[in-house]
């Protein structure tokens, strides 16, 4: 037992003896040792909240809607691109073939993108805004949030009226932050527009469906009579079916 004791003595006296005779190169040691647990510590806090992100923005898709569309949302759709491209987009006939007859759907939509177009107030510019074209489910189905305004109602989309609803970003560069939006007529697509919503500034999330910062979302009705709404475009069109009220995921999809 005495004997252990010696050799422990001796072999922390050494170590000291090493640690306080070469100073810098423990130093450095220490420096190392210290670093590598920050950036142990650092990765797997990133990972969590990665994790943590990636599932929020899933929850925020919702676990009860199917989406249509040409191309693949879970695959790289340019390992089979040339397949995917002789897809049909789905129609608006579809739409309304789905929204008729499928019995177990709580509610269904049709979204187009139209393009990217300039839209202006005054002096104020905003070129490159991409436009959607919705029907009028939109707000149902997905509930975007609005930090002003409001959705469409059933008599102004029926009707095609000139209005629409923007991002958070476009308002903020065609009205800064002393003009009220709401109420405003803008020019846009070559027509006079009036701002009936603003869409609320978008989160972080990775997987963001509903960025529309940099959106102006109009209605179908409204967008036939000034855009070609039988698009070709790869990502041009989505159908998107929410199951009903205490229907299973699965039976929605048969």
């Amino acid at each position: 037992m005495v004997t252990y004791i010696k050799i422990f003595h001796e072999s922390i006296r050494q170590a000291f003896q090493q640690l306080t005779g070469n100073k810098l190169r423990s130093f450095l040691s220490l420096l190392g040792i210290t670093i590598g647990i920050f950036c142990i510590v650092g990765v797997q806090s990133a990972v969590d909240s990665l994790e943590s992100n990636v599932r929020g923005s899933l929850e925020e898709l919702g676990d009860d809607m199917i989406f249509i569309q040409k191309m693949p949302m879970l695959e790289d759709p340019h390992q089979n691109y040339w397949k995917y491209l002789r897809r049909p987009n789905p129609s608006f006939q579809d739409y309304k073939n789905l929204k008729e007859k499928v019995k177990t759907a709580k509610a269904v939509d049709y979204h187009i993108f139209i393009g990217s177009k300039t839209a202006k107030y005054r002096s104020n510019t905003v070129e490159g805004a991409f436009v959607l074209a919705v029907t009028s489910e939109f707000d149902e189905m997905f509930n975007p949030g609005y930090d002003k305004g409001r959705w469409y109602n059933s008599f102004e989309y029926q009707k095609g009226h000139n209005k629409v609803v923007i991002g958070y970003e476009v308002a903020e560069q065609l009205f800064g932050a002393n003009i009220d939006p709401i109420g405003r007529k803008i020019k846009f697509m070559g027509q006079k527009v009036e701002v009936i919503g603003v869409f609320e500034k978008a989160g972080e999330s990775i997987v963001n469906m509903m960025d529309f910062d940099g959106a102006v979302v109009i209605g179908y009705e409204f967008a036939k009579k000034v855009a070609n709404v039988k698009t070709n475009h790869p990502h041009g069109a989505s159908i998107n079916v929410q199951a009903a009220d205490g229907i299973p995921f699965d039976r929605l999809k048969t």
